[in-house]
């Protein structure tokens, strides 16, 4: 931690904190905005220690975009700190890789080349497509089609795992991305010709020979759940890992294959915990010095907003708050067989903050103030029931307040409504909580949907790869609206039935 505040101390972006921290203030919490204000009012060739070599942004999903400066050296350290785990899992030098990644402005283009590199000095073992645009997304299934191997590895964000299945699986996918891409409808004969163009190299069968002796799936970018699935369908002998690496700080956490938590990377950062508690006293005190929980200091079941402090070239973090809520599975990884992964925390990653649906604000919540619910404790409980594909919860800041889940079952699955709502209260974490309330107030409601009503969710994910490209699309699963009129009619409006 020294060395970071030595660092941040060399900008005038912190200057001042660090100023008053060595006259004995406590160093504040920053958050991103704050940070790039200030940035914004200073000018970048003053405020950065060093030029960037890129300058990586957020989507902005979550509100205002963000900014991060980075040197190669930076990255290249990131990369350093995912090596040796990847090795341990499995991954070896020589490994055959199909690597496909957005590239700058986002992150995880850069790094994954740069982890790549370790593993593969060989360039003909590795295919590396970086995506800049809708067309690369194509191209690069040209290259997969043309090169004829089999890959040991394949990497991507979860995304593009549901546009390779529908490459592979369905054969109109092509015609509907022509006749989507049109505000008018155009005649059946143009469509297919233009799919035909499109599709120009594409061998579907080649993709699938490629893919089908994968022996790890490396997903990034946004939650696996909505398409853990489609991964298992299409690599069904492939373990699976997961990396989370966040454009703040490309080096956050590893979760091997067959294990619920992320072991964190503290080789560049310095974490602590912002508890629930301390924000909540923040809102009703304005004046109220939050008081987070160092790593050194965490227990199983502490959960809050992970607060990192890290090194950087161009610009260090300082007790920056991520946005991710973390719960700590194991304060220290003790077991002599885990290799390097000894020593490290072991987190659940809840979530974004924005991702949660908060009952402290008795604005929004009334009755429901003084709990929360995180996606992450739903869905712990509803992946319970292998039949169920998606939910989504919809609550209502007006009178009268509602609760509403929504379950789409697999096909061929039936649905029982009584077993569902046994199984939400009786299971012990957060949301049971919550659903008690709900249920004990009579302001709770389960909607078991038909299957064909997965189509909504697929449109949904279609129209966020349209606005979004290749940045991370992560759909929604927690709605907060105005009444339960609002509810019903998007309810209606997306899956296109009454309710």
């Amino acid at each position: 931690m020294e060395s970071i505040i030595a660092s941040c101390a060399k900008t005038p972006v912190y200057a001042d904190i660090v100023s008053e921290h060595l006259s004995g203030r406590p160093f504040p919490l920053l958050e991103y905005n704050a940070i790039s204000d200030m940035m914004d009012a200073m000018g970048e060739e003053v405020g950065l220690l060093e030029k960037p070599a890129m300058v990586l942004k957020t989507s902005g999903s979550t509100g205002r975009p963000k900014r991060l400066f980075y040197s190669q050296a930076d990255i290249e350290r990131s990369a350093d700190a995912y090596h040796a785990l990847l090795g341990q899992i499995g991954i070896n030098p020589g490994m055959k890789l199909w690597e496909m990644s957005a590239w700058v402005p986002f992150i995880s283009g850069p790094l994954s080349q740069a982890i790549a590199n370790r593993f593969n000095t060989d360039p003909d073992s590795v295919l590396f497509c970086p995506i800049i645009d809708k067309e690369d997304i194509i191209k690069s299934f040209r290259k997969v089609s043309k090169a004829g191997r089999s890959f040991d590895v394949v990497s991507m964000p979860v995304l593009f795992y549901y546009i390779l299945s529908q490459v592979i699986e369905n054969p109109d996918f092509l015609k509907e991305i022509v006749s989507k891409s049109f505000n008018r409808p155009l005649p059946r004969p143009l469509i297919s010709l233009l799919a035909r163009i499109i599709g120009r190299g594409i061998s579907p069968s080649s993709i699938e020979e490629s893919i089908a002796s994968t022996r790890y799936v490396i997903s990034s970018a946004a939650p696996l759940d909505p398409y853990k699935d489609i991964i298992n369908r299409l690599f069904p002998d492939a373990e699976i890992i997961d990396v989370w690496a966040s454009t703040e700080n490309p080096s956050m956490g590893v979760r091997p294959p067959g294990h619920e938590g992320f072991y964190l990377l503290i080789e560049n950062i310095v974490p602590e915990i912002l508890p629930v508690k301390e924000f909540e006293e923040s809102l009703n005190n304005p004046h109220h010095q939050m008081i987070t929980i160092p790593m050194d200091e965490w227990s199983p079941g502490d959960k809050g907003e992970l607060v990192i402090s890290r090194l950087g070239d161009c610009l260090p973090l300082l007790r920056y708050r991520t946005g991710d809520d973390i719960e700590v599975l194991k304060s220290f990884e003790d077991d002599p067989g885990m290799g390097p992964f000894m020593g490290r925390p072991v987190v659940r990653l809840l979530g974004r903050t924005a991702e949660k649906l908060n009952f402290f604000d008795p604005e929004q919540w009334g009755p429901y103030h003084g709990d929360e619910v995180h996606y992450a404790d739903i869905e712990e409980v509803l992946s319970k029931v292998d039949s169920i594909r998606w939910w989504e919860l919809y609550s209502t800041k007006e009178l009268p307040r509602r609760l509403t889940l929504t379950i789409i079952p697999y096909k061929g699955n039936a649905l029982n409504e009584k077993e569902i709502v046994t199984l939400l209260l009786n299971n012990i974490n957060e949301a049971t909580r919550v659903f008690h309330i709900a249920q004990a107030l009579g302001e709770f409601d389960l909607i078991l949907l038909p299957p064909e009503s997965f189509e909504g969710v697929e449109k949904d994910i279609e129209k966020l790869v349209k606005e979004r490209g290749a940045s991370r699309v992560k759909p929604r699963r927690l709605f907060t609206m105005g009444n339960i009129n609002e509810v019903e009619e998007h309810l209606h409006r997306k899956y296109s039935r009454q309710h």
